[in-house]
């Protein structure tokens, strides 16, 4: 994947890595380790300050961008198949191979009990521009549930 201006590129794999790379000079910069088993999926926060990972292991570790120093391992009962950041960067929804919906308060390190209304996998996810929902759909079942992110957002 890469950030919004070309700039830098980050790959995952199976060797329990990521890698930040420099674009430009074709070179990487940092290391993301931490994992236990291959990575499966990673995505950039909005302000590209944060990237989140998450492995077969059933473990989301979110790395600062800027050095790859660990923030945060979110631990879940399977593993994530889609991981994506609100737009203000405060909330992760973590989308679990069970069909739940996991979302994270990143300030507080926290989280709600998991959201399920889906009866078959989860295909895809996205926040309102403002934060407060999210919206997850199968493309197995038709189905497209809209979820209030509002209480997740608030911090002790």
């Amino acid at each position: 994947m890469l950030n919004k201006d070309g700039s830098h590129a980050v790959t995952y794999s199976k060797d329990c890595t990521a890698r930040i790379w420099s674009v430009h000079d074709n070179a990487v910069l940092h290391v993301v380790t931490g994992h236990t088993d291959g990575i499966c999926y990673a995505t950039l926060c909005p302000n590209e300050s944060l990237l989140a990972t998450a492995s077969y292991a059933p473990t989301v570790h979110i790395h600062f961008m800027s050095d790859a120093s660990p923030l945060a391992i979110l631990d879940h009962e399977v593993p994530a198949t889609i991981l994506e950041f609100s737009p203000d960067s405060n909330l992760l929804a973590a989308i679990l191979e069970n069909h739940q919906v996991v979302l994270w308060n990143l300030a507080a390190n926290d989280c709600l009990p998991p959201l399920q209304a889906h009866k078959g996998p989860i295909t895809g996810a996205a926040f309102s521009p403002d934060s407060t929902m999210l919206a997850t759909c199968s493309a197995v079942s038709g189905i497209c549930c809209i979820w209030d992110a509002i209480p997740y957002l608030i911090t002790a």
